[in-house]
């Protein structure tokens, strides 16, 4: 991959699931982007990401983005991003 490390390797890219909580945490909004842009291409696998950052989220479609909702009585609801009115492409 362009920009890392040849000794650098995403278990997702072998067919495999990767879990990565808050990944944009201390990264520059440019940087995280950049990154994903640049691993979406050879992602073989599943990665799952939990973020508030909003560019991140831009960075792949909204049927790869779910909101996990918590109401009063805690109870959760999940839904990708792509069936709620209010989200733009």
């Amino acid at each position: 991959m362009k920009g890392f490390p040849k000794s650098t390797e995403f278990t997702s890219v072998k067919n495999d699931i990767m879990f990565i909580d808050e990944m944009d945490t201390d990264v520059h909004d440019l940087l995280i982007t950049g990154m994903m842009n640049q691993i979406k291409p050879v992602i073989t696998g599943q990665l799952i990401a939990s973020t508030h950052n909003t560019c991140l989220m831009a960075s792949v479609s909204p049927e790869n983005v779910f909101i996990i909702s918590v109401d009063r009585d805690g109870f959760k609801r999940i839904q990708p991003a792509s069936a709620i009115k209010r989200v733009r492409p």
